[in-house]
């Protein structure tokens, strides 16, 4: 599957992901859990992450339909997050 891309193996990708995306899910899992006000700011980076990495993912290994599926989970996360900072608008902010 890497062939003609720019790794040799997987390993750069693989870290990648873990520290990247799975890193920023951890921290948008931990801190809405937590009641922090930066929670679903957030959750909207994580899944932003997760979604630019299925971009560049696109564009490295082409189309599959797992990478079609978390694409998926990253816009409902965005959502989420983006109905949650709407739904509960800090203490003087207009929405």
């Amino acid at each position: 599957m890497l062939k003609g891309s720019l790794f040799a193996s997987y390993t750069v990708p693989g870290l990648a992901l873990m520290l990247l995306v799975g890193g920023s899910a951890m921290v948008a899992t931990w801190l809405p859990s937590k009641r922090h006000p930066l929670g679903p700011q957030i959750s909207l980076v994580s899944g932003l992450v997760l979604m630019a990495f299925e971009a560049v993912e696109l564009l490295i290994v082409g189309y599959t339909w797992l990478l079609g599926f978390y694409v998926a989970v990253g816009l409902a996360i965005v959502a989420l997050s983006l109905r949650q900072q709407f739904r509960h608008p800090k203490e003087g902010r207009r929405v």
